[in-house]
């Protein structure tokens, strides 16, 4: 997969900005790892920070959320946050049973909404058909349930739906 994002970022070059935010833990993990050690990691993240329409983010991803148009990803825990965007996202798996075999109700429901895909054709088509060309068949689903389940009306941050669910609770 890594090697095939960032030939996917060369054919793309005209149109898409690829960027990678890695875990916080992965670099130090592939330091670690026999295939990739020191040497090609760094040489691996350097063609991310060098390409053309390639970058990588290690920083706060909130403002990268709110700055893209779509995301491809593989992180759990990004299943439910992306979707406050509202915007297209596709979560690779070579197995996405086991995914949802992992995953509480809530999570599944998320994942329901996200792209499934495993293969490079896979991901060129959600490129070509629903970022590219905005043939994006799970925005109506994925906006209800962003309004439905994920935001609280006349609260503007989580702070104030926090407060607001507390103060109903308690009073």
């Amino acid at each position: 997969m890594a090697d095939m994002m960032l030939k996917l970022a060369a054919e793309y070059k005209n149109s898409i900005t690829f960027i990678i935010k890695p875990h916080p833990r992965l670099i130090s993990t592939l330091y670690s790892l026999p295939e990739w050690g020191k040497q090609n990691t760094d040489l691996y993240f350097d063609r991310w920070a060098k390409g053309d329409n390639t970058r990588i983010e290690t920083g706060q991803y909130i403002e990268l959320f709110k700055s893209s148009d779509a995301m491809i990803h593989d992180c759990g825990s990004f299943t439910a946050e992306y979707l406050f965007t509202g915007k297209p996202v596709m979560f690779i798996s070579s197995n996405i049973e086991k995914v949802y075999d992992e995953l509480d109700y809530f999570g599944s429901k998320c994942l329901d909404l996200h792209y499934h895909g495993s293969t490079r054709k896979d991901i060129v088509s959600f490129l070509e058909k629903v970022v590219l060309k905005d043939e994006d068949p799970l925005k109506k689903e994925r906006l209800l349930f962003r309004d439905s389940f994920l935001t609280q009306k006349g609260c503007n941050t989580v702070g104030d739906a926090i407060y607001s669910s507390m103060t109903a609770d308690l009073f």
